[in-house]
């Protein structure tokens, strides 16, 4: 039974669509995909791909302020390589973290000026951001960057992705884990000169 309530509200999420971009033209590079699967291993990565999709935890305005943020930031460099440098500086972060995070860029587009991570913690609960980037002037940028938890169960656990999709309702918090952890190391991996002009949950 919960299996078909997990399906039903699959379908009617899919048709309503998420509050972040999935991933579309521009995958993440043979490098990085290696990399995921190397440190996250075959049970995670199979079930990212079905929460990736639906993002349960994104879904319930209100519900979801616990668990998502979003940030404002002032970038001195143009929207290419701000995406090049954050590519190559996720890489190098997930060699060294030492919380067992890992950073995978599902998207990275310099047309469209869109990426999206999915951030994983050491217990591994899916955490999705989605970048939005807008060139300002010659050699610089603003980048909108927000975060959402997607689902209530780490993806550790057998089944969680299934699990998670009727409990999309349920709501939870994040440790903060996204203002302590997740925006901070996303500026430190591309080495640039940003500064954050706001902060805070999204409602």
């Amino acid at each position: 039974a919960l299996v078909t309530q997990a399906a039903a509200f699959a379908v009617s999420t899919l048709a309503v669509g998420p509050l972040l971009p999935t991933p579309a033209a521009a995958a993440a590079s043979p490098e990085a995909e290696e990399q995921a699967r190397r440190l996250l291993g075959p049970l995670v990565s199979a079930q990212a791909s079905l929460q990736r999709q639906v993002q349960p935890g994104a879904r319930v305005p209100l519900l979801r302020m616990p668990h998502a943020w979003q940030e404002h930031w002032e970038v001195r460099a143009d929207p290419a390589t701000f995406l090049a440098k954050l590519s190559a500086g996720l890489l190098e972060l997930n060699d060294k973290d030492t919380r067992g995070f890992v950073y995978v860029l599902d998207e990275s587009n310099p047309g469209t000026g869109h990426a999206q991570l999915s951030v994983f913690t050491r217990k591994r609960w899916l955490d999705i951001v989605s970048i939005d980037i807008e060139p300002v002037g010659p050699g610089r940028c603003t980048v909108d960057v927000r975060c959402v938890s997607s689902g209530l169960f780490p993806l550790s656990v057998p089944g969680a992705a299934l699990i998670n999709v009727p409990l999309g309702f349920v709501p939870f918090g994040d440790q903060s884990i996204s203002q302590r952890k997740t925006c901070p190391d996303i500026r430190r991996a591309t080495g640039l000169d940003i500064v954050v002009l706001s902060r805070g949950r999204i409602l």
